[in-house]
């Protein structure tokens, strides 16, 4: 295998997680790469929510925008009829 396409670690899949597991282990000196199936770049957020335990990471990274800052908090949920 050519050396420029050896890394760390390889995360397959370039969505919300995959993205943040990346930004973790680059932030620690990892040599990471992001590969995805999708044909093109996606411009727009897919995420509806975020979860508890994802704000708890969120806190370790160093962000210089609040999250509850620039969210809505929805205390119910619908859920679309069958």
């Amino acid at each position: 295998m050519p050396l420029e396409n050896r890394v760390d670690v390889l995360i397959v899949g370039a969505g919300p997680s995959g993205v943040m597991q990346a930004t973790a282990l680059a932030m620690a000196g990892v040599d990471v790469k992001i590969i995805d199936k999708r044909p093109v770049t996606v411009s727009t957020g897919h995420a509806d929510g975020i979860l508890p335990r994802t704000t708890e990471n969120f806190q370790v990274m160093p962000f210089q925008v609040s999250i509850t800052v620039v969210s809505n908090v929805c205390n119910t949920m619908d859920s679309p009829s069958a």
